[in-house]
């Protein structure tokens, strides 16, 4: 354990001073974010060159664990930063909520890297895509949307997010039921900057509600009893936090990874021949909302507001702030 965490503390001495070194170039990127060569680079590359390859900057990288591979891979971390907003978020989102979205994902990685936990690419963590899965995924529009979301980390190259000094889970998920929720109510363990917090644009986002008609049979092999279901008790959120049946008390997060829903904040309804989940949301509904920060977005707030609604009392760090590197 203590060979881990020397190495753990030496990659990240290395991965804080490349990220300083990064920001003390401002004039050069400000240079390469105006000029046109930025839209004509094949590759969409252009911006994310001039930052990592000028002489006197090594670059930091990160490491990460293919699923398909199951092999670790090294590379740039502001480009690995990239590779995971444009899998999270949609590209044609607004740029302060692509922002938001990056902030949210150098904290979350850092966070991860501080606990000596792996990082996949996978929903286990965060999704990361390579150039060759968005050009897949993005076909005639991946210059395009490459090039956003390129703009929105490096607008914010280097920030995270901190509370009393130290960098948070920072949680997110599509669309919520019209409130977050607090941590403990889906994973049993408080924290103070995962409260629960209104995000009343989510009731337009076409994630918002999901019916489900559901077999008895269905509802037997996932939980085990077929009838009798009754929510006994909600979150601060609005969600499911008892439900009994059968004589058995589940979670509402246990109810919908078990019958695989949307979201733990449901209705339910027996008939005759089933049941009738009405889910809202989708997702875990802990930390930012991306549907609701995009609403944020397009109402004019920018990136720091919308961090500072979804994350109580954190704190907008710039390159760490010096205090991660030992």
């Amino acid at each position: 354990m203590k060979k881990q965490n020397k190495h753990i503390k030496k990659y990240l001495l290395t991965l804080f001073v490349g990220l300083i070194l990064i920001l003390l170039l401002p004039a050069l990127l400000v240079t390469v974010l105006h000029t046109d060569n930025v839209a004509s680079e094949p590759n969409g590359q252009a911006v994310m060159k001039a930052v990592h390859k000028a002489d006197d900057v090594q670059e930091p990288t990160v490491s990460i664990t293919r699923s398909e591979t199951n092999e670790s891979e090294e590379l740039a971390f502001e480009e690995y930063i990239i590779g995971v907003v444009a899998a999270e978020m949609p590209a044609s989102y607004e740029e302060e909520a692509l922002k938001a979205q990056a902030v949210a994902a150098r904290t979350y990685f850092l966070r991860q890297l501080l606990d000596g936990q792996d990082v996949t690419d996978t929903t286990a963590h965060q999704v990361f895509k390579d150039e060759a899965q968005l050009r897949e995924t993005w076909g005639n529009e991946y210059d395009t949307y490459y090039t956003k979301i390129q703009h929105a980390v490096i607008a914010t190259q280097g920030e995270v997010l901190t509370y009393e000094g130290e960098p948070i889970v920072a949680t997110f998920f599509s669309t919520s039921s019209g409130k977050t929720e607090n941590a403990e109510d889906y994973w049993g363990g408080a924290l103070p900057y995962l409260r629960s917090v209104t995000s009343d644009w989510d009731s337009s986002s076409p994630k918002y509600e999901k019916v489900y008609e559901v077999s008895h049979e269905e509802v037997a092999s996932g939980l085990g009893v077929s009838v009798g279901g009754r929510i006994s008790a909600l979150t601060e959120g609005g969600a499911v936090a008892e439900f009994e049946i059968g004589g058995k008390t589940l979670t509402g997060r246990e109810v919908r990874e078990k019958l695989g829903l949307d979201s733990s904040a449901f209705e339910w309804v027996e008939s005759a021949t089933g049941v009738t989940i009405t889910t809202r949301g989708w997702g875990h509904g802990v930390g930012m909302s991306q549907y609701g920060a995009n609403q944020m977005a397009l109402d004019g707030q920018k990136y720091e507001t919308i961090l500072h609604h979804y994350y109580s009392g954190v704190v907008v760090e710039d390159g760490y702030g010096g205090k991660f590197k030992n």
